[in-house]
């Protein structure tokens, strides 16, 4: 296991930044069925730009994604694909996970709408989002709904299905493997508890994260406010 004590060590840390992100640094305030938030963090305080917390915040969300997927790669790689064509392919699509995961959001970011604009259009269209009770300055991050949740959506969806084929693979494989005898049952049922363990490591948070996120994009796409 200590091959992987590196990648979990890296969850380990951009998991607790995130949650210092979301309970301290930052604390954003968001504002549904608009794209829109108030930070009310450390780094507010102190004068750093909106726009760099929400970039931070929302990169770290996703890092914790690409460590995720970097955990089970690495448990492929070790036990099967040492010698494979992977082993020359894995660096590679590692490095272009993490591209993604810096550049994702940069479009939108910085090609945010004219706020006084945005504030009369979120005034007009939404009258019961009461934002002028809020204090602090206000980010609207795009008025295009839709693009907002395409990238989203996209972004989730990569990391959901490179965890799962990598699961996948590993189980699949191993289950072969002990049947043929190369791998003996006490390793499988090792690797099959060390995967498990890990699953349930990551699904708690997950799920608290995820949740919220897929309700403020489908009520974004769909501008439903709430009763």
């Amino acid at each position: 296991m200590k091959s992987v004590k590196w990648c979990l060590f890296n969850l380990h840390f951009w998991s607790v930044f995130l949650d210092l992100l979301l309970s301290i640094l930052v604390c954003p305030v968001l504002i549904a069925p608009v794209i829109a938030l108030y930070c009310q963090g450390l780094l507010n305080v102190i004068g750093v730009p909106l726009v760099v917390q929400v970039y931070m915040l929302v990169t770290v969300f996703l890092v914790v994604g690409g460590s995720v997927v970097s955990i089970v790669e690495n448990r492929y790689f070790i036990i099967f694909a040492r010698e494979s064509r992977w082993k020359s392919i894995r660096h590679p699509f590692l490095f272009l996970n993490y591209v993604m995961v810096f550049t994702c959001y940069i479009p939108l970011l910085f090609h945010l709408p004219d706020l006084d604009y945005a504030v009369r259009y979120i005034n007009e269209t939404y009258p019961s989002i009461p934002l002028s009770s809020f204090s602090g300055p206000l980010l609207v991050i795009t008025l295009d709904n839709f693009y907002m949740f395409i990238t989203v959506f996209i972004a989730a969806f990569t990391f959901v299905a490179e965890v799962t084929v990598f699961n996948t693979l590993l189980l699949y494989r191993m289950r072969n493997q002990t049947h043929r005898t190369q791998l003996s049952s006490k390793t499988y049922e090792m690797q099959k508890k060390f995967l498990i363990a890990i699953f349930g490591q990551i699904s708690i948070p997950t799920v608290l994260l995820l949740v919220p996120t897929v309700y403020v994009e489908f009520s974004a796409l769909y501008g439903f406010s709430g009763p």
